[in-house]
């Protein structure tokens, strides 16, 4: 665990940054410098994007983590490197053909949203774009080095747009160059990546087809479309949101997810080191420190997550002081949507197992049936409830994929993530919550977050370490308090 603690805290640290950098832009920023209209124009280029990159990709930054350690011979592994890099360019190529034929169909998605016409073919940069960064950003993974691509990732490109939103604010630049000048930082990110990925592990290409191609397609293939599931679950309802409603909603509910989304920062920063050890893991048949590991990971990430979920519903409501009104959302929607990021982190690895398993072809099963059912909930919820309903269709359909992923890692491994103190952290932190959900310390925002947070952490911080929820989590305060 040396390797995952010592990457999993840096990427924590890098991670936090780029989401207070994150938080800059989204709260002060982009609402008041882009307007509602034009700010979500924005997120729903990025969303958008963000969905099709799955699709360019083609499964094949997963199949990197899988089949590079399971090849043994450099040639084999330079073939594998190749194709990497040679699948995005070929179905980015048919993305685009198909994007020609079919623009006109796309601009009439979003009718209702005409703002979008002139941007429409950006989200395609966008996809290519981050179809390769992630490419490039697991090619780094898989020499077990992750901190660099996460800062890249997390915080590189969120320094360069605030730098161009206070140039909007001193009226060098328009909104309309903004956008463009957006979509160029996300290329020169994936640029560098690439750069750092060829320093790590320079491509000695060899444009051969890899061995075992039948089985490297295969596996891509189902891990695209079960790959679909988390990217739709994802941005489905941000995508959804224009086609029903006005195109400003979409920042509306972008600012709600942002909120929410710290929650889930531990999750995504042990992650990027855990997903190549659990391949590593699997590879070599380590059954024992596999399940240590399955466990280990819940628990922890629960244990962090937890104490991030309670202080964002507590705070919520107050937050939004900081917010003109047009941004109001439901608490109900704030409450469903930290559920969802809170429920990711309890899984541990359990998705990387499946993933770089030989029962990998199960998550197509519990990928197919979320698809199917965050389309359905979402076509049918938003128009009856807004975006109540693109929460609840999130919601329901994450917490469906979830237990999937969970069953199926039993069914097949005979392991689970939780134990007793699963249960007992569960029972804590919902009386921990319900008791500072109603109680206000101060009628100013910013001092009422402020008192509370701390006094929230002063009570947390101590139980969850005499209580022993987490070994590893105890076992750096203990370290923190010996310093």
């Amino acid at each position: 665990m040396g390797i995952v603690k010592n990457q999993s805290v840096k990427n924590l640290i890098t991670t936090y940054s780029g989401f207070a950098i994150g938080a800059i832009n989204t709260i002060l920023l982009y609402p008041h410098l882009l307007g509602k209209t034009y700010y979500g124009v924005v997120m729903t280029i990025l969303a958008t994007g963000s969905l099709l990159s799955a699709f360019i990709n083609f499964g094949m930054p997963d199949t990197l983590i899988k089949f590079f350690t399971a090849y043994k011979s450099e040639e084999d592994k330079k073939r594998l490197l190749g194709f990497a890099l040679l699948t995005p360019i070929f179905s980015g190529g048919l993305f685009g053909v198909f994007g020609l034929i079919f623009y006109r169909f796309i601009q009439d998605y979003f009718a209702k949203s005409p703002e979008m016409d002139p941007f429409v073919w950006l989200i395609f940069v966008i996809a290519i774009t981050e179809a390769y960064f992630k490419v490039f950003f697991n090619w780094g993974r898989i020499r077990f080095k992750s901190v660099f691509g996460n800062f890249m990732r997390e915080v590189f490109h969120r320094i360069l747009i605030m730098i161009l939103l206070f140039f909007v604010y001193l009226n060098k630049i328009s909104t309309t160059n903004f956008i463009y000048l957006l979509t160029a930082i996300y290329v020169l990110r994936s640029l560098i990546m690439m750069r750092y990925a060829f320093y790590l592990l320079p491509p000695k290409i060899s444009f051969k087809v890899p061995e075992n191609l039948t089985r490297i397609l295969k596996y891509s293939s189902l891990i695209l479309i079960a790959g679909l599931a988390s990217n739709v679950l994802l941005d489905l309802d941000k995508t959804m949101i224009p086609h029903f409603m006005s195109i400003g909603n979409v920042s509306v509910y972008a600012i709600a997810v942002f909120i929410v989304t710290v929650i889930e920062v531990p999750v995504k920063a042990m992650r990027q080191i855990t997903h190549p050890i659990t391949a590593s893991l699997l590879n070599s048949k380590n059954w024992k420190e596999l399940e240590t590991l399955y466990k280990k990971s819940s628990i922890s990430l629960y244990t962090v997550s937890g104490f991030l979920f309670a202080i964002i519903v507590t705070n919520a409501d107050q937050f939004y002081d900081f917010l003109s009104e047009e941004y109001y959302i439901s608490m109900g929607i704030i409450v469903l949507l930290a559920l969802i990021k809170l429920s990711r982190n309890t899984l541990g690895i359990g998705g990387s197992i499946l993933k770089n398993s030989d029962y990998y072809r199960l998550l197509l099963v519990a990928a197919f049936v979320t698809v199917i059912l965050a389309f359905l909930l979402n076509y049918l919820m938003i128009p009856a409830w807004g975006l109540y309903g693109a929460a609840i269709a999130s919601m329901t359909s994450f917490f469906v994929y979830d237990i999937l992923k969970v069953w199926f890692v039993y069914k097949k491994f005979k392991m689970q993530p939780f134990t007793i103190k699963s249960l007992y952290l569960t029972l804590f932190l919902s009386v921990f919550t319900l008791v500072f959900f109603y109680i206000d310390f101060h009628p100013n925002a910013f001092w009422g977050i402020a008192i509370k947070s701390i006094l929230m952490t002063a009570i947390y911080i101590p139980v969850i370490y005499f209580a022993n929820f987490s070994e590893d989590i105890s076992l750096m305060i203990k370290k923190l308090i010996r310093r």
